[in-house]
């Protein structure tokens, strides 16, 4: 059971090491900023598919 213990430890201190570096930092700023506009269109996308499902259904 410690065995795991250890074994955790040790992977959170990789992991932290690894988010920590400005490499990883800049990816994800970037992503994050590109992903709004985008997603945001994908979400009118979906409210629109559905209004016309309404709209048919009312049809």
């Amino acid at each position: 059971m410690p065995y795991i213990f250890i074994i955790f430890l040790f992977f959170l201190l990789l992991v932290s090491s690894i988010l920590k570096s400005e490499n990883v930092k800049l990816k994800y700023i970037t992503l994050s900023e590109n992903k709004l506009p985008e997603s945001r269109l994908l979400i009118d996308r979906q409210k629109e598919k559905i209004d016309n499902k309404v709209k048919k259904k009312k049809k």
